[in-house]
């Protein structure tokens, strides 16, 4: 496959695979996804934990805004999830 003209590095399987995440930062207590932009619509992000302790636990909602328009915002639902024994 032909690299487009202007690009440096082409990865041959990009046009299968698509993130609207430019930057994604994970951390013990949050995760933060920057786009720099995102189409109107559901979008989803995907990641696996490890239970490594028996509990009972609040998940915290997604909390979603643009960067120079903060009125522009969206929130999910909370939620738990229980790890048993």
């Amino acid at each position: 496959m032909d690299r487009p003209s202007g690009i440096d590095y082409w990865a041959p399987w990009f046009h299968w695979y698509y993130s609207p995440w430019q930057q994604s930062e994970i951390r013990d207590d949050h995760v933060t996804l920057k786009a720099v932009t995102l189409p109107k619509g559901i979008h989803e992000f995907v990641y696996y934990a490890r239970a490594t302790s028996v509990g009972d636990y609040f998940v915290a909602p997604a909390h979603v805004e643009e960067s120079f328009f903060p009125e522009v915002f969206g929130r999910s639902d909370s939620g738990r999830f229980i790890v048993e024994p």
